[in-house]
């Protein structure tokens, strides 16, 4: 019951995920936040300076406000598409070998509770597990040390 429910977590973050990335920030949205970060920048000085006497304080808190609206609007456009190949994507590639990770597990605990009833059926599996295993072992390390055979015959001609 628990591997359907991390199966059905899985499928659900994956559908919200697809969500996100297939639906696109509507352009007109973008435009009018350019416009208004422009009207922004060009009028806080204004307002500042009707407020303050000094120079120096007023071309400060201009540069600090537009500075600061500028920057909230970077990490804005940034964040608008997660998925991807940049710096600041999220690693769905790690959460997705983690999410197998976690079915993996919870599958071979399982297999372990029913192996450990004790049923001759159960220890007849087991041991046709055990020789299929050994088997699949003795095949790849064979392999293994076949194609390093076969490496260092075409290195040392």
């Amino acid at each position: 019951a628990r591997i359907f429910q991390e199966i059905s977590d899985g499928v659900l973050a994956c559908t919200n995920a697809q969500k996100i990335a297939q639906v696109p920030f509507p352009y007109a949205l973008f435009e009018l936040m350019r416009y208004i970060k422009w009207y922004f920048i060009c009028s806080v000085p204004v307002a500042i300076v009707s407020f303050t006497h000094s120079v120096v304080v007023a071309v400060t808190f201009s540069f600090l406000s537009s500075l600061l609206l500028v920057a909230l609007n970077e990490v804005a456009e940034e964040l608008e598409d997660p998925f991807g190949e940049d710096a600041n994507d999220l690693p769905l590639l790690d959460e997705h070998q983690r999410f197998n990770e976690i079915i993996h597990e919870m599958v071979l605990q399982e297999r372990l509770m029913i192996d450990q009833q004790g049923t001759p059926e159960n220890m007849a599996h087991q041991e046709r597990v055990k020789r299929s295993l050994k088997k699949r072992q003795l095949t790849r390390s064979s392999s293994v040390l076949e194609s390093a055979a076969a490496l260092a015959r075409g290195h040392g001609a």
